[in-house]
This record gives C-alpha cells, structure tokens and sequence, in this order.
C-alpha cells in the first residue's frame, strides 16, 4: 500500500508540475510567497521561509477579452446589361453598267442589312474588297458569276453571301 501511497504522491507532483508548466499557473506556498517556477511538490523558490509546508496553486486571473466584430462591407454589384444584336446583313444590286469597249461591268451594291450596322466589309468574289456600306464594283475578269459576301457589325456580326450574275444585261442576285 506504501508504494501505491507514493505512487500517488508522485503522479499528484507531476500533475501539478505539469499543469503549473503548460498553463502558466503561479504557484505560492502556504504563506503566499510566489514563486518562479514551481519545480517540486514543495515551494522552494524562498528556502529561508519557515513555512515551507505544501504549496497552493493559484490560477491566474481571468482576463476577459473582447473581440471586436468585423464589419463586413458587401459591394454593390454593376447591372450587366445583355443586349442581343438584331443586325442581319443583306443587300441587292441596283444597277449594272456594262462597258463597251471591254469585258469589264460596274455593278452598285445597295446594303438592306436590318438593324444598324456600323461597319461593312464587302468581299466582291474577284479580290475587290470595300468598307462602304452602298459600294460601287467593277469587274473586268470576264468571269459570268460572282459570289459576293458582305459582313455588317454592331458590335456583333452577321454575314450573307449570294452569287451575282455580272454576264447579262438584267443582273439578278440568288
């Protein structure tokens, strides 16, 4: 039973030592002198105290903290407006100018895109390129069909390409 008593003693010294050490607990013996570092089951930090019985140990004293709260500031967000382009490129030839004296015939392009276009790039089919919107053509290939591509934007783009009969007098697009 003594050895189980001692047992005790000892694990009641290493608790106290150990709880003393990880939560910083002062520890003061019976008189209440504190002392540095409770290493023992006996206060020994004052060896000339006449005391000397066991030592208390005294938590220290709560401290209440108060944590600020934090304040959270939520962006008003930016409306995001979606617009859906209603351009639809389309055109038609209006008139035909063939030349006498060669193979060449001048067509003028009449753009019937829907919407409002901004911008116009036209593809004649022989090289010939414009950025008008109603532009003037002059082929001098000899060549009887044409396609001809035109692309309008808004920002958004549409395109549509007919082949153009540049051979006969009545021109006709399909």
């Amino acid at each position: 039973m003594g050895n189980q008593s001692n047992a005790k003693k000892l694990l009641g010294i290493a608790l106290v030592t150990l709880l003393a050490m990880s939560l910083a607990i002062v520890a003061v013996d019976a008189c209440g002198n504190k002392c540095k570092t409770p290493t023992t089951y006996y206060c020994t930090c004052r060896p000339s105290t006449i005391c000397g019985s066991t030592p208390t140990v005294t938590p220290p004293t709560p401290t209440t903290v108060t944590t600020p709260t934090p304040t959270v500031t939520t962006p008003t967000p930016t409306p995001t407006v979606t617009t859906t382009s209603t351009v639809q490129a389309d055109f038609v030839v209006i008139d035909k100018t063939p030349s006498f004296n060669s193979n060449a015939v001048t067509l003028q392009f009449n753009d019937e895109s829907t919407g409002d276009p901004q911008s116009w790039k036209w593809d004649f089919g022989d090289g010939g390129t414009s950025t008008d919107n109603n532009p003037t053509h002059t082929y001098t290939d000899g060549v009887d069909t044409h396609t001809v591509t035109l692309q309008v934007s808004d920002g958004n783009t549409d395109s549509i390409s007919k082949e153009v009969d540049t051979s006969s007098q009545n021109v006709s697009t399909t």
